[in-house]
């Protein structure tokens, strides 16, 4: 059987199975990613008798200081997320450096990662020409980054083989893909071609619409950007809980897991409140989403400057940057504030006082 594959996250997940199955595997490259070590190691068995309770919490807010570029004592996760982003969150600062240097010294840090992964590309990949069509060539922030330790190693195989498509596939025939006015005979076709991400309205995003009052759909509403109680409540919608995400006036976290945890908990938590003091309807209140709206907004930080530069992608709202509106942002600047968004919810939650609800 011959199979083609995208060359993608999930496509480079994929690969090294199919390069073991499939009589021959074509893999069509747009751009190539910043793929660092994953490390997987086995687990001694002794692990779980030592863990004690709240351990994993612990270790996910260790996970994410260290995306925050907050000092940790000790790295809990130990891998390349955490030993990248230590060194992107935490460039060299010393006394008396001008902005200017500071920049410069964090380019020469981001410079300096993608060398390490260009020269693993090397180590790795015996074709040189195939080596050289891998190697990313943008700033590491500019992509989301990958990491596997089999993917490489699939190039090496006479059955697989690297077309390289900047410019994407052409068309799909009956016989399979055509780029470049190439045809591509193949038997079966896997996509990599990724999900909805946060560019795309929550809207779309969900498949159907969603009408509050006077038959506003949530599409209508937020067609002029988000409109929120901390990304997870809306105005006219009464009744309604979704969970946090990035670019949804809530945070962005690389474990969205952790995210989906804490937004999981205030909805439990604010149905539980509500039930207990016989509240049947809630909504909330338009001065409340005015002002949330307005806190995301005046802590939004332009990046376009910097992201212009990279390829089209889901960080730079595919290649446009500028065209990202601050009320699509998150409650702090850039990723935002994860763990000053949970004691926010939180803290709403212990107050039981439901602010920014009209209730009935």
């Amino acid at each position: 059987m011959r199979l083609r594959s995208c060359c993608s996250p999930s496509g480079l997940q994929c690969l090294p199975g199919l390069a073991e199955a499939a009589k021959h595997v074509y893999v069509f490259q747009r751009t190539p990613s910043a793929i660092g070590v994953r490390g997987n190691r086995p687990t001694d068995p002794s692990f779980a008798e030592n863990l004690a309770p709240g351990w994993q919490k612990a270790r996910m807010d260790n996970f994410q200081s260290i995306m925050l570029g907050r000092p940790v004592e000790v790295d809990l996760t130990d891998d390349g997320w955490t030993h990248h982003y230590a060194l992107i969150q935490n460039p060299q600062r010393r006394e008396g450096m001008t902005i200017d240097e500071f920049i410069r010294n964090a380019e020469e840090v981001d410079f300096a990662i993608m060398e390490e992964h260009r020269r693993r590309i090397d180590e790795l990949v015996h074709k040189p020409d195939v080596a050289a069509m891998l190697k990313p060539y943008y700033r590491y922030m500019c992509k989301r980054p990958c990491f596997h330790d089999e993917y490489f190693d699939a190039y090496n195989r006479d059955n697989v083989t690297l077309v390289d498509s900047p410019a994407g596939i052409d068309r799909i025939t009956d016989r399979g893909p055509v780029v470049d006015g190439q045809q591509y005979d193949v038997d079966g076709i896997v996509y990599g071609t990724g999900f909805e991400a946060e560019v795309t309205p929550l809207p779309r995003r969900i498949g159907h619409e969603i009408v509050g009052r006077g038959g506003i759909t949530l599409e209508q509403k937020w067609a002029d950007g988000s409109a929120t109680l901390y990304g997870m409540m809306s105005h006219g919608f009464p009744n309604m809980f979704v969970l946090p995400a990035p670019g949804q006036q809530a945070v962005v976290t690389v474990n969205y897991t952790q995210l989906a945890e804490v937004g999981a908990e205030f909805v439990a938590g604010a149905v539980a409140l509500l039930e207990q003091r016989g509240i049947r309807v809630f909504d909330v209140n338009a001065d409340a989403e005015a002002d949330w709206i307005q806190q995301i907004v005046d802590t939004h930080r332009d990046a376009s400057a910097v992201m212009s530069a990279c390829t089209p992608s889901r960080l730079n709202n595919e290649g446009d940057p500028g065209g990202i509106r601050a009320r699509d942002t998150n409650y702090g600047p850039r990723f935002g504030d994860f763990f000053a968004y949970r004691d926010l919810l939180e803290g709403w939650l212990a107050a039981g006082e439901f602010d920014g609800l009209d209730l009935r």
